[in-house]
């Protein structure tokens, strides 16, 4: 019986080695090109089957292709360096405000965390406008300060959060933050809800000082920013921006763009005389269709 046993498990190593090596040695054809008939929604199962084998084809080659290719190991050590240097700075910006004596709720409107946000306004009855006694800002300058724009639209949408309020030291507002920041959408987003792109802080700076690229400028221009406008010192935005921001960090295209635009401006404030009154009819010149639109004189009562 023992024999037997031995012989029929003998019999069922050689079947499946057999088997795994007609596995090993099978070549799998090569998958033929797929074209798509004109009509996708008309494929047959075949064509279907061999679509989806495409696409994970595809998946699985994104997934295995290197990111490093074509990069020398120096290039790789500093991009390493760099990372471990980002995450670090953010780790320590993080301790640094939760260990900071900042009320509760800037606090979590710096980090963006809107859990911790909605349960301190709610549960301590938190005035949305209120302004920090240490720093001075409020919920929403905090918010658009450190680039959350999630915070940004539940403060202004959901607790009505004003965008007007400044600060207590710079008599700045949120708008002035996130220019300053290049914030363009939470820039846009505190416009739509009230934001004064003419609103002055301590220097009377308007927002439009702080612009540092073109997509902020025109959303600033857009809505009714003041190119001309002069600071304490008389300077405008084109010459702040170029006092503030050192030349070999200046964009050309950005410094172009707003003297373009200051020179419209000051030749729309020549050109802008009272309105005359309306022309009559014996002003028009005598052709024949304002001959025919001439009214006929008034009769005497």
């Amino acid at each position: 019986m023992d024999k037997v046993k031995q012989q029929k498990a003998k019999e069922l190593e050689t079947r499946e080695g057999a088997k795994k090596k007609k596995k090993l040695n099978k070549v799998k054809p090569p998958l033929k090109p797929f074209h798509a008939p004109q009509e996708l929604f008309n494929l047959t199962s075949d064509e279907y089957s061999r679509l989806e084998k495409l696409f994970k084809l595809q998946e699985v080659r994104l997934a295995t292709s290197r990111k490093d290719m074509g990069k020398s190991k120096d290039q790789l050590n500093i991009e390493k360096v760099q990372a471990m240097l980002a995450s670090k700075k953010q780790n320590f910006l993080e301790t640094r405000i939760l260990t900071s004596v900042m009320s509760k709720a800037n606090k979590y409107a710096r980090l963006g965390d809107e859990l911790n946000l909605r349960s301190t306004i709610f549960n301590l009855d938190y005035y949305v406008n209120r302004r920090c006694l240490i720093t001075g800002r409020t919920m929403l300058v905090e918010a658009a300060g450190a680039g959350h724009l999630h915070i940004v639209r539940m403060l202004c949408r959901e607790f009505k959060a004003s965008p007007r309020t400044p600060t207590i030291m710079g008599n700045a507002t949120a708008l002035h933050v996130a220019v300053q920041n290049n914030f363009r959408q939470i820039a846009a987003m505190l416009i739509t809800h009230g934001g004064d792109t003419n609103a002055r802080d301590n220097q009377l700076a308007t927002p439009m000082h702080y612009v540092q690229s073109i997509a902020v400028l025109k959303t600033l221009v857009r809505f009714g920013g003041d190119v001309l406008a002069k600071t304490r010192k008389g300077h405008t935005p084109l010459e702040y921006y170029q006092m503030m921001i050192p030349l070999e960090e200046q964009d050309p295209d950005l410094v172009a763009d707003m003297e373009g635009r200051m020179r419209k401006a000051r030749m729309k404030t020549r050109l802008d005389l009272p309105p005359s009154p309306p022309d009559s009819d014996e002003d028009r010149p005598a052709t024949r269709a304002n001959q025919v639109r001439k009214r006929a004189p008034p009769k005497d009562a």
